[in-house]
């Protein structure tokens, strides 16, 4: 999507969201996803990652995740 039609489509999810509708959506922009998600899944090759919000506080470790996740490594547990 072009930046124009790319907010177009975050405030119409917003929208929606606030109207108590559930949303699914799947994008390999972690940006956006974080941006618009309370909480994220992220697979790779079919198994699942991590599953958890997208908080701030909780925003290291899923980016963490997504990169080893698109690397192809095991990332390792959030203590180590």
């Amino acid at each position: 999507l072009d930046v124009e039609a790319a907010a177009m489509l975050s405030g119409t999810l917003r929208q929606a969201h606030a109207r108590g509708t559930t949303l699914l959506m799947t994008t390999h922009d972690i940006g956006r996803g974080v941006e618009t998600c309370r909480r994220a899944i992220i697979l790779r090759r079919g198994r699942l990652v991590w599953d958890g919000p997208t908080a701030a506080a909780q925003r290291d470790e899923f980016e963490r995740r997504y990169f080893a996740a698109v690397q192809g490594t095991d990332a390792p547990p959030a203590d180590g």
